[in-house]
């Protein structure tokens, strides 16, 4: 009798584990490829592995961070109305979702709609304003919208919140370079280049130009 009992006990922990590995290797195992998938620049794919995903369901991740992983790989095909239509669907499931609102930003920055994205990264500070991407990204905003010294500002607070915050040193070089501050400008594109920023010889190419712009007017 105790045998028996012994017996049934195993084959339903045996049948219980094996629930719980489908379950776990359902939509988890279809985001972690997406990922991968992702960091290879392969966003077609990742999306195909996000949208798997959301059907099956997840319980490792969070539903509202595959809505927001798929419109940040729509964002990088440059579909930003797709983007914009994920994001959303995050921020419908969890309002507080910070991370969500920074890149929903992010794609309303890249669709050349400062006014919205500005809007977005102001959601998220008040969420979390110890988010460092959040003022990297400001800083870049505020660089497009030609105000640099804001974008100083946003520079120092992301790097305050993670020093290790590498596109922050990026969009820092480039708004103290806007401002004149050439020095600080190549010093903090160097620090970037510690940081292994992938973009760092784009933005030293914009900062000569702009010095060299600067040069010509103070001779003429």
């Amino acid at each position: 009798m105790k045998k028996t009992f012994f017996v049934v006990i195993v084959v339903l922990l045996s049948l219980s584990l094996i629930s719980c590995r489908m379950l776990i290797l359902s939509g988890d195992e279809h985001v972690a490829k997406g990922l991968e998938l992702y960091n290879g620049e392969q966003y077609v794919k990742a999306i195909e592995e996000f949208d798997k995903a959301i059907e099956l369901g997840v319980s490792i991740f969070n539903i509202e961070e595959v809505y927001t992983y798929t419109g940040n790989a729509y964002d990088e095909l440059e579909k930003y109305d797709e983007s914009i239509i994920q994001h959303k669907k995050a921020l419908d499931i969890n309002k507080d979702y910070y991370e969500a609102w920074v890149n929903l930003g992010v794609t309303y920055r890249h669709k050349g709609n400062f006014e919205e994205a500005e809007k977005c990264y102001f959601e998220a500070n008040r969420i979390n304003p110890d988010y460092a991407e959040l003022h990297a990204s400001l800083c870049a905003l505020y660089i497009y919208k030609n105000e640099p010294e804001k974008a100083v500002i946003e520079f120092k607070k992301a790097i305050e919140l993670d020093a290790s915050c590498v596109v922050a040193y990026g969009n820092g070089a480039l708004a103290y370079a806007m401002i004149g501050d050439f020095e600080e400008a190549k010093k903090v594109l160097k620090q970037s280049r510690t940081l292994g920023y992938k973009n760092a010889d784009i933005i030293e190419s914009r900062i000569n130009v702009l010095e060299e712009n600067v040069s010509k007017n103070s001779e003429e």
